[in-house]
């Protein structure tokens, strides 16, 4: 049985484009191997070293029929990944201002 992999792991292999692109595009629909190398604008070789990385995190499986789709866990996982997004693109703005003055209710929205 494999190690299971540490949060910073997790971290890592979220801190890539492409696997957050690979991530994004199988959460529309499942997808072929090559269809997603084609889509990102990436070898297949390249493509499935990264389709590994996600394997390996959990975050997406492989089908019977060779597609690739996000599991459950990657679902979630995902849902974090756009406000983390939005944080980091407005990052110099949230440098000198904080969340903390509005309701945790609105923030989760």
């Amino acid at each position: 049985m494999a190690a299971e992999p540490d949060f910073g792991e997790l971290l890592f292999t979220l801190s890539n484009d492409d696997r957050l692109e690979i991530l994004r595009l199988l959460m529309e629909d499942e997808q072929r191997m090559t269809g997603l190398a084609n889509r990102i604008g990436s070898t297949p070789q390249e493509t499935s070293r990264n389709i590994g990385r996600l394997q390996g995190n959990q975050l997406v499986d492989r089908t019977p029929d060779g597609t690739y789709r996000v599991t459950p866990y990657g679902s979630h996982i995902h849902h974090f990944v756009r406000p983390l997004r939005f944080l980091y693109s407005h990052r110099d703005y949230f440098r000198e201002h904080t969340l903390s003055v509005i309701p945790s209710r609105f923030l989760s929205r």
